[in-house]
């Protein structure tokens, strides 16, 4: 914190410091506050001494950028380190198992997409492959295919990797790891080809005007956006809860988190209550409910060590 106090009260760093905030917000919707400032200052830091500039003259080059050119990918992802990890809030991946045919792939049998919007390193998206090839629902709707977009080129060089430490297991059972990963040395573990091959990831950055998702232009039939408007400053979150919405189609599903369902309003989208977790569908569509869908059959042992790959 000394440091951070030293780097403020550098002449030129105060003033230019709120103006970039303010450019952040705009640029990629996070929210401008004080403790936004102080990752911005951190950030710009350690960027500042590896190019050989004061950090006055870091901020500046960054407040020049005209807004055709985007920021250093360096201080994005520094700006944008996500926690995650696999099977995370699990009651609300049991509430989309459940809807899943009676929002989805009732009526539709070409393919299923899901797109996972702010994935961080692919946790998010790899879970939803497993959660859904584990437990057959891709026989109902054709074929799957996950999209997990992030802005953060470093996560999604991860991401794409598919390697993982324990540390994003937290929560799953040995059985489970076993399952849907293949050890590759000490402490690291790689998501099976199964699952991998059922996602794809891309860079996209939420506050653009555009989206480009599918290269056929499709739209998905569910978004995951967990843990990620909670950071958005309320004009660009509610902007991009509306465009949510345009894109899904009726009975389309919309998953967030635990803190978002609690502190934010879903214009447009109908609740589903299911085990504690509440999960958003656009009216329309199939309009059954988890009582009325038939039971799942497992599409191997659960418990089973050594699956194809």
């Amino acid at each position: 914190m000394a440091g951070s106090v030293q780097l403020r009260a550098e002449p030129g760093v105060r003033h230019r410091l709120a103006a970039l905030a303010e450019k952040v917000e705009e640029r990629l919707g996070l929210t401008r506050s004080g403790s936004r400032e102080e990752d911005i200052l951190k950030a710009a830091a350690v960027l500042a001494r590896e190019n050989n500039l004061s950090a006055a003259d870091f901020l500046q080059n960054l407040l020049n950028l005209p807004p055709e050119v985007a920021f250093p990918e360096e201080f994005v992802s520094a700006l944008t380190v996500g926690e995650t990890y696999f099977f995370r809030e699990r009651q609300f991946l049991e509430a989309f198992r459940t809807s899943v045919f009676a929002g989805i792939t009732e009526g539709k049998k070409d393919r299923l997409r899901i797109w996972s919007a702010g994935c961080s390193s692919g946790e998010e998206a790899y879970t939803i492959a497993m959660l859904l090839l584990r437990d057959g629902l891709h026989r109902a709707g054709g074929d799957i295919s996950i999209l997990g977009t992030d802005i953060n080129s470093v996560a999604l060089e991860k991401a794409r990797r598919g390697v993982y430490s324990s540390w994003s297991f937290r929560g799953m059972t040995e059985e489970e790891i076993g399952l849907f990963f293949r050890k590759e040395g000490v402490e690291r573990y790689s998501v099976r080809d199964r699952f991998k091959k059922a996602v794809q990831f891309s860079r996209l950055n939420l506050a653009d005007p555009e989206w480009h998702l599918w290269r056929d232009g499709g739209a998905p039939d569910a978004i995951f956006c967990r843990n990620v408007l909670i950071y958005f400053a309320d004009e660009k979150r509610n902007d991009v809860l509306k465009r949510f919405c345009d894109l899904l189609p009726a009975g389309g599903l919309l998953v967030t988190s635990a803190c978002e369902t609690a502190s934010f309003t879903f214009d447009g989208f109908v609740p589903f209550h299911y085990n504690g977790a509440v999960i958003y569908k656009k009216p329309g569509g199939a309009q059954r409910f988890a009582a009325e869908l038939p039971a799942l059959e497992p599409s191997y042992p659960f418990g089973d060590k050594e699956p194809k790959a």
